[in-house]
């Protein structure tokens, strides 16, 4: 499961975090940290994390 069928099902972001086994304020800060107009932008989310994994060894 990923956060935007969570979402969009109506999961609150504490059940979607004991849904991936990861602590509520880690999905509450994806969700504000990725949100847009129109709610989560989940392909900014992805390509955001894409980046960063590829520049990561660059940054170092």
């Amino acid at each position: 499961m990923s956060v935007i069928f969570l979402k969009a099902r109506g999961d609150t972001s504490s059940s979607i975090a004991n849904i991936l086994k990861v602590h509520h304020s880690t999905i509450s800060r994806e969700l504000k940290r990725n949100k847009g107009q129109r709610g989560y932008r989940h392909q900014q989310a992805q390509e955001k994390a894409f980046l960063e994994k590829i520049l990561s060894p660059i940054k170092k």
